[in-house]
């Protein structure tokens, strides 16, 4: 019996790359990770997670365990895709630098948008508490740090799609442009940030001064990366690579110290200013494990420090925006300390790209 879902005129008319996906289950007995006999076992045990595609994690009766991620129609409708993903997973198959930072992957199908992956979870609860992995828990910055460096230094000058993660650098002067197709609490934050002239100065600088240099993962955010509890050097791994490709590294290092600040936002002890205290020593010590390891910052020059500074704001209004999409007003916590914290920077990119630098040194 075929495990495989012929495509009908129906889907033939969605967008290109999208195929209907067929179960987990049937997509594990089509790769051969699963047999017949396990499929029907009672000890199979499938859980699912809600979010913009179906993910399941398929724990075979044996202990062994897998991440089935796959795109549903409605996600394809609005142009998703995990074509790119599944690049960044080929990749690793003949870059060691790259199979490193990922967890192995199993399956891929990019005609299906089907990607099935190793767990990294293999708890009795998932998603698993004790994965869990801020960027303020000890050694996590460091780690971060490391793999992106990893990653920059070893897909540098490498061609890929170019990652659309940046798109907010590219945020239109023209609010009724800025404002089309958003959220009504969108719509308002688009027009205060449009209206505010250090804002805007900030993103027009982040985007004149972006330059394509290596393969980004774009999305970096404690949902998009994983302890490896089961040993190994490296000690983390990212994924949630749908918006990777080629890209500017300084992206990925600026949503890193954005990510110190947004941490202290969640734990109640931001206070707006452009690198809250708690986050400090977060940003040091992935800033210095990203240098020791061969990172792509220019260390030596003051613009390199200013732009990293830029687009740590730029990835703060991002997530305000992601915030304000799901019906948080612009007033309202945390799309408002994530504004403050922007404007913060926005208000002297070229002091707060300095004391980066300071702290790094020290």
């Amino acid at each position: 019996m075929s495990h495989i879902l012929e495509v009908t005129k129906t889907d033939a008319a969605l967008p290109l790359g999208w195929r209907r996906a067929p179960s987990p289950v049937s997509v594990l007995l089509a790769c051969g990770w699963l047999a017949v006999n396990d499929a029907a076992h009672s000890s199979l045990r499938i859980e699912s997670i809600t979010s913009s595609h179906a993910v399941f994690r398929v724990t075979a009766p044996d202990g062994r365990c897998v991440v089935v991620k796959q795109l549903p129609r409605e996600s394809a409708e609005r142009d998703r895709s995990l074509r790119q993903e599944c690049f960044i997973y080929r990749l690793a198959a003949w870059m060691p630098e790259i199979a490193s930072l990922v967890p192995m992957p199993v399956f891929l199908d990019e005609g299906r948008q089907v990607v099935v992956v190793e767990s990294l979870s293999v708890g009795s609860r998932w998603p698993d508490p004790e994965d869990a992995a801020p960027i303020s828990l000890p050694g996590i910055a460091h780690d971060l740090g490391r793999a992106l460096a990893r990653l920059h230094r070893a897909t540098a000058e490498m061609g890929m799609w170019p990652s659309p993660a940046v798109g907010v650098l590219g945020l239109s002067a023209d609010v009724d442009e800025a404002c089309r197709g958003r959220a009504p609490a969108a719509r308002a934050l688009m027009q205060a940030i449009v209206a505010d002239v250090m804002l805007r100065g900030t993103l027009d600088e982040g985007l004149n001064t972006y330059q394509t240099r290596c393969v980004i993962h774009g999305d970096l955010r404690p949902e998009n990366w994983l302890r490896d509890r089961r040993a190994g050097a490296l000690g983390i791994r990212l994924f949630d690579w749908e918006i990777a490709g080629s890209g500017d590294p300084m992206w990925d290092l600026g949503s890193l110290v954005a990510e110190a600040s947004i941490d202290t936002v969640r734990r109640g002890i931001a206070h707006g200013t452009p690198w809250p205290a708690a986050s400090r020593p977060v940003i040091a010590d992935a800033l210095r494990a990203y240098i020791a390891h061969n990172g792509l910052l220019d260390e030596d020059n003051d613009g390199a420090w200013r732009k990293l500074a830029c687009l740590a704001a730029a990835r703060l209004l991002h997530v305000a925006t992601e915030c304000a999409e799901q019906g948080v007003e612009h007033d309202q916590w945390p799309v408002r300390l994530f504004v403050d914290v922007a404007r913060a920077i926005a208000r002297d990119p070229a002091l707060a790209g300095a004391q980066l630098r300071q702290w790094e040194d020290a």
